[in-house]
């Protein structure tokens, strides 16, 4: 698809997905093809099915479907926490409690930016990220008990922020 229509993998991609949620749910289909709402809305829909075991994903489908007039008449941020909040209902709804929910909600990803540093991000659940936090603390402590590694900022403020961060409770 990507090479047929010249566009990168990634867009061809995002088409057919939102080719897919636009099949799932009819009446948001309906009112896109009449104007009255935007794809931008379409993709909210895809993002947060994305995010759902693919059991739960028919139930979301069904709500946005009813809720079609609600994207004719929303920005697309107000349309994306109503899609989110009934995300969370469907959620609540399956008798998952919410370690189990965090847990699913695990991700990591990796790039390297334009300096040619490597990066991460990770989202973790409490409890996984509390025993990662732990270990990388412990590490930190014990490479800077022997002396300052090498590279080390001299700032203390920005030497500081060579340590892990501590979880903030929420």
């Amino acid at each position: 698809m990507a090479n047929a229509a010249m566009t990168s993998i990634g867009a061809a991609s995002k088409s057919t997905h939102r080719a897919a949620t636009l099949g799932a749910t009819p009446k948001l289909a309906d009112v896109l093809e009449d104007g009255q709402t935007t794809s931008a809305h379409v993709d909210v829909v895809t993002r947060t099915a994305a995010q759902l075991p693919v059991a739960q994903r028919g139930e979301l489908f069904d709500r946005v479907d009813a809720l079609a007039d609600v994207a004719a008449a929303s920005t697309v941020e107000q349309y994306a926490r109503r899609v989110a909040l009934e995300a969370k209902r469907i959620q609540a709804d399956d008798g998952i409690d919410r370690l189990q929910r965090q847990r699913r909600a695990v991700r990591a990803s990796s790039w390297v930016d334009a300096d040619g540093m490597w990066n991460l991000r990770l989202r973790f659940d409490p409890v996984t990220g509390v025993r990662i936090a732990s270990k990388l603390s412990a590490t930190v402590a014990a490479t800077f008990a022997e002396q300052v590694p090498e590279g080390c900022p001299a700032d203390p403020v920005e030497k500081q922020r060579s340590s892990p961060p501590t979880p903030s409770p929420r």
